[in-house]
């Protein structure tokens, strides 16, 4: 389980919701009303019975909440919509690089290794924000 809001956790999305919820002291009454939905709908989702919620409303949650919008939709294993927009702006080594994290299985810790190796990365100067040059 994740120790802090930032750090991501192999929980379900619907769990991850609840502890945060819980950790800011929110009735789920209380919470609904300050996302926008109905108190019913976010039980459902906590409890599981339904799936994570849109990228639009997965971002009112997180809002509520203070958090960072990425942790919530990476906890809900969803993409959000500019994400997948700019793979198409990357370099093909980026693509194929997703293509291989698809097709291998490996653990969690890899993920994050692999994670802080990116984010401790120097950018290419030839490159604006590891965007290529057109």
């Amino acid at each position: 389980m994740a120790e802090d809001k930032n750090e991501l956790s192999q929980e379900p999305y619907g769990t991850f919701l609840r502890r945060r919820r819980l950790e800011k002291k929110l009735t789920q009454r209380e919470f609904a009303e300050r996302v926008g939905v109905d108190f019913t709908y976010l039980s459902k989702v906590e409890n599981g019975r339904l799936a994570a919620p849109s990228e639009a409303t997965i971002g009112q949650i997180a809002k509520a909440l203070g958090d960072d919008p990425d942790i919530h939709l990476a906890q809900a294993r969803k993409v959000p919509l500019d994400l997948r927009a700019a793979v198409a702006e990357l370099p093909v080594e980026a693509a194929m690089l997703l293509r291989e994290i698809r097709a291998k299985r490996v653990t969690g810790e890899t993920y994050t290794a692999m994670l802080r190796t990116l984010r401790d990365a120097r950018p290419n100067p030839a490159t604006k924000r590891g965007r290529r040059r057109k």
